[in-house]
């Protein structure tokens, strides 16, 4: 499939941080550390992303099974969550160890059918 340089950045910036984010925690990586990683400039990654959470979140959807949730009860639900945060366990406890993006996750599994 065909991807638009915009997209190919996109991409390459929420990889970076996909990597960032199995090797540290949130708190010890910053909008420097991936823009080095994904190999483009300050400028270039706001043009992306209005805020490191906005990359957060779209790095975290991104990780996400496509499964359509509200298909599911709300246990069967949880236990989606868990599976996937156990299967991904190094990647969620980088990302929720200091500030915690627990609200991202919670929002995206139940927002739409519980909220």
């Amino acid at each position: 499939m065909f991807m638009s340089k915009y997209e190919t950045t996109h991409k390459k910036i929420i990889d970076a941080a996909i990597t960032s984010f199995n090797q540290k925690t949130e708190k010890e990586i910053t909008v420097t550390d991936i823009i080095k990683l994904a190999q483009i400039h300050h400028s270039t990654f706001y043009r992306h992303f209005n805020s490191f959470d906005d990359l957060i979140r779209e790095m975290f959807e991104s990780t996400m099974p496509d499964e359509n949730l509200e298909q599911y009860s709300f246990s069967d639900s949880i236990n989606i969550l868990v599976k996937f945060v156990e299967d991904n366990f190094v990647f969620f406890r980088n990302l929720l160890k200091n500030r915690g993006k627990f609200d991202i996750i919670f929002r995206y599994f139940f927002s739409k059918k519980y909220f």
